[in-house]
């Protein structure tokens, strides 16, 4: 896959661990590793876009968005996301929002 063909979330992931950035979250890193080892199933999947509040507060804790800025961002808990050495709110987040990682449920 080229550079240009990359989806925008990979990019983020790549620049900003492999580019030793210190306020990527460890999702992020956990998100690479995933999809170096698996990439194929990666450019199968579709990305969700956000669009609302209400949509981001339905996210489950550890959910990692980037945001309209290109802003990396992981929702610590209800109401609470962590962007990078900042705990912001939800309503904080410029929308729309692209879902990079969504836990699975128990």
């Amino acid at each position: 896959m080229s550079a240009r063909e990359e989806p925008s979330y990979l990019m983020f992931a790549r620049s900003n661990v492999r580019g030793g950035a210190m306020t990527s979250p460890l999702i992020v890193e956990s998100l690479l590793a995933r999809i170096d080892r698996d990439e194929s199933a990666i450019e199968a999947s579709s990305s969700r876009t956000i669009t609302t509040v209400e949509e981001l507060d339905a996210l489950p804790d550890e959910a990692l968005v980037l945001d309209a800025h290109s802003v990396g961002c992981q929702k610590a808990m209800s109401g609470v996301w962590s962007a990078g050495a900042e705990l912001i709110t939800t309503e904080l987040i410029a929308l729309p929002a692209t879902v990079l990682y969504e836990p699975k449920s128990a």
